[in-house]
């Protein structure tokens, strides 16, 4: 069972990852990211309806929904952190 979380959370890395790299490149940002990439002004620099689309997108992507409470948490947001909302929808 371990193993499969494992699994899981890689396959979830990759597609998160993936999805952000895609997101930026359609907007002409810079497209390297990695787990510990901010998603802020300190990273890409995306606004908030920029961060609402990369959810969107993400949701569309990983085939998950991500909660409300999430919309919000652009300042301290890291790709890392996405992944671990994805995972435990």
């Amino acid at each position: 069972m371990f193993g499969s979380r494992s699994k899981c959370r890689k396959r979830m890395t990759s597609l998160v990852l993936e999805a952000t790299r895609d997101f930026l490149v359609k907007r002409g940002m810079e497209a390297e990211c990695s787990v510990d990439t901010r998603l802020s002004q300190e990273g890409p620099g995306l606004d908030s309806i920029a961060f609402l689309e990369l959810l969107a997108e993400i949701e569309r992507h990983c085939g998950v929904e991500i909660p409300e409470r999430h919309w919000g948490d652009l300042a301290e947001m890291t790709v890392g952190k996405l992944v671990d909302i994805v995972v435990r929808r």
